[in-house]
């Protein structure tokens, strides 16, 4: 099976070309009040859910960086380096589900 001449000029005709003073024309705006640039009907708003989402988002993130943060600390401290404190956290991560995978 052969398909022959797929491309765009199938699915859309090229525009035909426009004089100089047709090209101005389509390029005021169609509003009559004097407000600058064209009408157009399309918009976007953002709901009060979306913005209460994006804030939770964000905040996640932002809870989620200073965890890790506290983390790298005590790291760095050698925190976790004490027996009883490594025992606390291999059990943590058992119980968690996370190495699950790996057994």
């Amino acid at each position: 099976m052969s398909i022959h001449r797929i491309g765009s000029d199938l699915i859309r005709p090229p525009k035909a070309k426009l004089g100089a003073e047709d090209s101005r024309a389509s390029t005021k705006s169609a509003r009559s009040d004097g407000a600058a640039g064209p009408d157009r009907g399309d918009r976007v708003e953002i709901s009060d859910a979306g913005r209460a989402l994006a804030a939770k988002i964000a905040d996640a993130e932002k809870a989620a960086e200073a965890r890790l943060e506290i983390i790298r600390d005590r790291l760095a401290e050698g925190l976790y380096h004490e027996p009883s404190v490594a025992e606390n956290v291999a059990q943590r991560l058992v119980e968690s589900g996370d190495l699950s995978e790996l057994v």
